[in-house]
């Protein structure tokens, strides 16, 4: 089972509370755990969160329930067993290399056949080890995570204008930017975005004006190296995206063909971490097929517009992307509705889904946990 950062933390603060109730509440839970045969699942998100606490007591006794506990699951990583904690990333590479495997993309198949090398097992203790021995660095290193994640989601989902919505033969047959309309579209197109990042971004981004314009200029040195070339932006584009012709469908679009690219690239990263020749991801994997592609994806474009994007959205998605590999995941309001749209929507997502809930708090959790046979794949 793979909880939230919301129900770990509530679980832990009353196992620690100075409320006899609380604490006796909380060894009830663990006792229901520990005989149901649940054991409970971690990956380097959930590691990242409780580092990233600001409040030292916290932070400690959410570490030190982790290393009590006699066996956890925890997300394998490339690097091998002395990593600890696997990421997305990890995840990710499983399903390249298990998609490989079987011959084909199919996102239930894949998911099947990367079950069994998700996650590794041990004591809490033993996989924490690693952690505690650089435990101040991999703090400082995770909030500075936190601080890229909170960018990263403040630009990539920006209302600001799309690359044009035509197939990519028509969008070569019309007429480029001069370059007084280019100037022209970047002082919209950056006021718009400075907007978006103040009024929609995380409130913790400290600049939002620094964030846009540094974002711009990379784009602005991207189109001057494009007219350097002297080639078509759209062919040159596609080039350097590595995006074939025949990669695309026929109606293709430029948003398309970034769609590949950005599901590609991904896999890409993850298969060079496992040591998988990239030609084989290129040539034999669906990347936007496989099912952390998919679930992401989904929840990306059917989840609900929050009034504030927050860097932690992506945590969110990590979680969701465990769900194939676990009986149960433990989800946030927002994170459940987003779910249950997608699952609406996406027969791909709804497919591949494992069993997400959603409860005020731990406790609540008691019918699920003690509910037997029933299709993990159900929502």
């Amino acid at each position: 089972m793979a909880l939230d950062t919301s129900h770990l933390g509530q679980l832990v603060k009353e196992m620690t509370s100075r409320r006899a109730d609380e604490r006796r509440r909380a060894k009830d839970f663990q006792d229901l755990l520990d005989r149901g045969g649940w054991v409970l699942a971690f990956s380097h998100h959930h590691l990242a969160e409780i580092y990233g606490h600001n409040d030292p007591q916290v932070r400690d006794a959410r570490l030190a329930y982790i290393r009590s506990l006699p066996i956890v699951a925890y997300v394998q990583s490339v690097s091998g067993p002395e990593a600890a904690f696997g990421s997305i990333v990890d995840v990710l590479a499983t399903e390249v290399r298990a998609a490989i495997s079987i011959g084909n993309s199919d996102p239930v198949a894949v998911a099947a056949a990367a079950l069994p090398y998700v996650f590794a097992y041990a004591s809490g203790a033993a996989v924490m080890r690693s952690l505690d021995a650089v435990g101040p660095i991999f703090g400082s290193l995770v909030r500075a995570q936190a601080n890229k994640a909170r960018r990263i989601v403040a630009l990539s989902r920006a209302d600001v204008e799309k690359p044009p919505d035509l197939p990519i033969d028509q969008l070569l047959r019309q007429p480029l930017r001069t370059p007084e309309s280019q100037e022209a579209f970047f002082a919209s197109f950056g006021a718009v975005l400075l907007r978006e990042v103040a009024e929609r971004g995380d409130e913790r981004i400290e600049d939002p004006a620094e964030v846009t314009a540094e974002f711009i200029s990379a784009v602005q040195d991207g189109v001057r190296e494009i007219h350097e070339t002297g080639e078509h932006p759209v062919i040159h584009l596609l080039n350097r995206m590595g995006i074939r012709r025949e990669d695309i469908a026929d109606e293709g679009t430029l948003g398309d063909a970034l769609r590949i690219f950005l599901h590609r690239q991904r896999a890409l990263t993850a298969a060079s971490a496992a040591g998988i020749n990239p030609r084989d991801v290129i040539e034999h994997v669906r990347t936007d097929k496989l099912p952390s592609a998919v679930i992401g994806e989904a929840l990306q474009a059917y989840g609900q517009e929050p009034k504030r994007r927050k860097g932690s959205v992506m945590n969110d998605v990590n979680l969701v992307c465990l769900t194939p590999y676990v009986h149960l995941t433990t989800v946030d309001k927002g994170t459940f509705g987003n779910v249950a749209r997608a699952s609406a929507r996406s027969p791909s997502f709804k497919s591949v889904i494992g069993r997400v809930t959603r409860q005020a708090s731990y406790y609540e959790l008691t019918p699920e946990i003690t509910k037997t046979g029933q299709d993990i794949t159900a929502v």
